[in-house]
């Protein structure tokens, strides 16, 4: 829980200074470590999205409403923390990212429609509507794993 809101926090503060930094060309080290922020805060804010869309906890709208507005708003940010040169040893990220760009940006940008309908979606508190239209961002997700991110072992 400490490590989860360490991460949202570095998340955050680097979307504060990063632009900053950028204009002194950062490391790719801490670039990777802005980037692997980010996607903790879009786990740890889908995962009770995806609980409740499989009913293993009561669906809560308002939990949905911030959650999903979180994980809209993430992926917003995403791209921006893909710079050339930052998929480092601890880095999930292939190089196919780097060098098939238009077909991660079409990747990022089916996420960030996704995500951004379920933002509204969640808004209506129509749970049938949320549980599908998490299933579709989870989709843009796992299509998006599948193609530009080291498989786990």
């Amino acid at each position: 829980m400490k490590r989860i809101a360490a991460s949202a926090a570095l998340a955050a503060s680097m979307m504060i200074a990063l632009p900053q930094a950028w204009a002194n060309e950062p490391k790719p080290e801490d670039v990777a470590e802005f980037r692997q922020g980010i996607y903790k805060v879009i786990g740890w804010h889908f995962g009770p999205l995806g609980a409740m869309a499989k009913g293993d906890i009561p669906f809560d709208q308002q939990v949905a409403i911030k959650n999903s507005e979180i994980v809209a708003t993430m992926s917003r940010i995403a791209p921006d923390s893909f710079l050339r040169g930052s998929n480092v040893d601890k880095s999930s990220a292939l190089p196919e990212i780097w060098s098939k760009p238009d077909q991660f940006q079409s990747a990022m940008e089916r996420f960030q429609k996704e995500a951004a309908t379920l933002a509204e979606v969640a808004k209506t508190g129509d749970f049938n509507a949320v549980r599908a239209q998490v299933g579709e961002t989870g989709k843009a997700c796992k299509s998006c794993h599948d193609d530009f991110r080291k498989k786990r072992r």
